[in-house]
């Protein structure tokens, strides 16, 4: 059903399609909010939603989408934040966020996508720093987070991330040392512009001095320490 010129909005009638291994609704002109009744396709495997004008919240019942490896709901206009439930998809191996209106911090849960191989959240508007347990995906090899607003340091953490070989994280308010690492040293110069407190051997970049990228470097630990600090104390409140 992909580019067919569908309007209109997705009926929640849809849940009873509960069978199904793909849907591809993308490339329509589908509005509206996505129906809760998604979270009834729970033998979904593939799904596209991508280039429609679908907006609201991604629901919470995206939750029971365990079996989805690949999932595309980009080029829409989906905003609030990206939902926490979506770490619990394991089988994910593929995730595109991206020309959204997605806002507030990226949520550390997706950090347990230990399949991912392909992320992209690009062209949204998410603050905050970029979260350490990304670097716990130790399949993923492309990594696109430019055009929001992410400031900060990038974990060192990133440095073990040795599957890694595409990185975009240009045009946000990054700031600090690069991490030692392939995906980042070998990156393109666009894929690193865009943010003035970055250093690095890399063209676009001013070269960090040794005694400031050691200041940095304590100045990242210190603040990813008071992160991980601040998350465990969420979870004790929250239980």
């Amino acid at each position: 059903m992909a580019g067919n010129k569908l309007t209109g909005s997705i009926p929640p009638e849809i849940g009873n399609a509960n069978k199904i291994h793909v849907l591809d609704l993308s490339s329509n002109h589908l509005v509206g909010v996505v129906p809760k009744e998604f979270g009834r396709l729970t033998s979904l495997v593939k799904l596209m939603l991508n280039g429609n004008q679908l907006s609201g919240r991604i629901p919470s019942e995206f939750g029971s989408l365990t079996d989805l490896e690949y999932l595309d709901m980009s080029r829409n206009n989906f905003n609030e934040s990206i939902p926490s439930v979506l770490g619990g998809l394991v089988e994910l191996n593929y995730l595109n966020l991206s020309n959204n209106k997605f806002s507030q911090a990226i949520p550390f849960q997706l950090g347990k996508l230990v399949q991912l191989s392909q992320l992209d959240i690009s062209h949204n508007s998410l603050e905050g720093q970029m979260p350490s347990k990304i670097s716990n995906m130790g399949s993923l090899e492309r990594l696109n987070l430019s055009r929001n607003n992410l400031s900060g340091f990038i974990p060192t953490s990133f440095e073990g991330m040795h599957g890694l070989s595409v990185v975009d994280i240009s045009y946000n308010d990054l700031e600090g040392p690069l991490p030692n690492n392939t995906a980042f040293r070998d990156a393109a110069p666009e894929g690193i512009q865009g943010n003035k407190g970055l250093c690095g051997n890399i063209g676009v970049l001013q070269p960090c001095n040794e005694r400031s990228s050691k200041k940095d470097q304590k100045r990242i630990l210190i603040k990813e320490r008071s992160f991980s600090i601040q998350i465990q104390n969420e979870i004790t409140c929250m239980k």
